[in-house]
């Protein structure tokens, strides 16, 4: 067999077709199989990196022994999540998450469960709930760790109920008279919320989808907007503290009508425990503003991803995580209060 020359000297040198075939056949080879080794030993160092928490590919910090992911802030489908309780807890666990909150809307019918699933799997988790406070904007507080049986805290969870069900009476009553009538639709649960009346409008074809259903149905000022009654402040975070538990402003950053610094002076006064400063759909600014209200009134910074599942699928379980020495505080404080630890 004739042998190839260098490929340095092809330019001085006639080949045949075949020969040329030949050296580019084994040229392209060489480039492809230099691109597959490079590409796997690309990733196997950034899972590494990964796996060790030292780089992430959304900004959040990924699990290591040394930094505890928790999620304060999570619903069910007892109000207007789309999973169960106790897949709520499975998912956390496949997260990473090391503490766990269930936070469903003025209802704590899915904790017990919740917490038995969460104690099969090796997950810390803390009894929670969600309820919504009279002020300027809708104010929502996140009560964790109290006794779900307190006298205090379930007179607290029957006022929220029989508001919402007034509310929600009266919504229907509206929507009927507009030609939306959505009790074919509606999925009802325990807490039945205004996420519920969106997803009936939508099946129902009058919205295009769950948002168009707020922005034009169901938020303030909107066609069907109700206005519903809530404790005051002061009463839901009593009856939190009454109860055990610890006391947090969720999501400050969406209370657009109110001046931070003063809102955060208002409940600081008022008893509240936390602050939700790390959000999972918050912005940086927002996040700092937040954490840095935090210290300056002496509260605890906490994170909570909001996550309702199918239903808002732009939050997973643990989006409002990050590395930082506040919501390590935070933690040490819920271990030493809840569990001793």
């Amino acid at each position: 067999m004739r042998k190839l020359p260098h490929p340095l000297i092809i330019q001085y040198t006639r080949f045949s077709d075949n020969h040329l075939r030949q050296i580019y056949c084994f040229c392209s080879a060489v480039a492809f199989l230099r691109g597959l080794m490079y590409n796997y030993f690309k990733r196997s160092r950034h899972s590494d990196r990964l796996k060790h928490g030292r780089i992430t590919r959304t900004g959040f910090a990924v699990y290591t022994e040394e930094n505890t992911m928790y999620d304060l802030h999570t619903h069910s489908r007892c109000s207007d999540g789309s999973e169960s309780p106790e897949h709520v807890a499975e998912l956390a666990k496949a997260a990473g998450i090391e503490l766990l909150a269930l936070t469903d809307h003025d209802c704590v019918r899915g904790v017990p469960a919740a917490l038995s699933r969460a104690a099969q799997l090796g997950l810390r988790m803390l009894p929670g709930v969600e309820a919504e406070a009279d002020y300027a904007d809708k104010l929502h507080i996140l009560g964790i760790g109290q006794d779900i049986d307190a006298p205090c805290f379930q007179k607290l969870l029957a006022e929220q109920t029989a508001l919402r069900e007034e509310r929600n009476r009266l919504l229907e009553i509206k929507l009927r008279k507009m030609g939306m009538d959505v009790s074919d639709y509606l999925i009802r649960s325990e807490s039945t919320t205004r996420a519920n009346y969106a997803a009936a409008l939508t099946a129902a074809g009058h919205a295009e989808n769950t948002a168009d259903a707020f922005r034009r149905i169901l938020n303030s000022d909107a066609l069907a907007d109700i206005k519903q009654k809530h404790p005051s402040p002061q009463a839901v975070i009593d009856a939190v503290t009454g109860a055990g538990g610890a006391a947090i402003l969720a999501h400050p950053m969406l209370m657009k009508k109110c001046d931070p610094h003063e809102l955060v002076r208002d409940l600081a006064d008022k008893g509240i425990w936390g602050i939700e400063a790390f959000y999972g759909a918050a912005t940086e600014g927002e996040t700092r503003l937040f954490s840095s209200l935090s210290r300056e009134f002496g509260l605890f910074a906490t994170c909570g991803s909001d996550f309702h599942g199918k239903s808002r699928p732009n939050a997973p379980i643990g989006s409002g995580w990050r590395s930082c020495a506040q919501l390590e505080a935070a933690l040490s404080e819920l271990c030493r209060r809840f569990f001793r630890t």
